[in-house]
């Protein structure tokens, strides 16, 4: 008669082989998606930073706008988190 637990180590041997295998299949893709991926980012980068070089004045404009954004944005979340006891009234 077989031993059972022979059969059981072999076939969770080939498993774990099985998963090692796939894990590093997984892995090169994730690799190579992420090259490409990178390689993108950058080439868009390069085109944002031609774009903002060819246009200062735009640029410049973007860029203020975005900040007092942030700084309005920042001042009312400020005033929401304040403690709003001095605006109750009289009391």
């Amino acid at each position: 008669m077989a031993n059972p637990n022979i059969d059981q180590d072999d076939t969770a041997e080939r498993q774990i082989a099985h998963l090692r295998e796939e894990v590093a299949r997984l892995s090169q893709e994730l690799a190579e998606k992420g090259g490409s991926a990178l390689a993108e980012a950058r080439r868009r980068a390069a085109t944002a930073a031609i774009t903002a070089r060819d246009n200062p004045g735009t640029t410049a404009t973007v860029l203020t706008a975005a900040i007092l954004v942030g700084v309005l944005v920042g001042y009312l979340l400020g005033q929401a988190s304040a403690d709003n006891r001095r605006h109750q009234g009289w009391f």
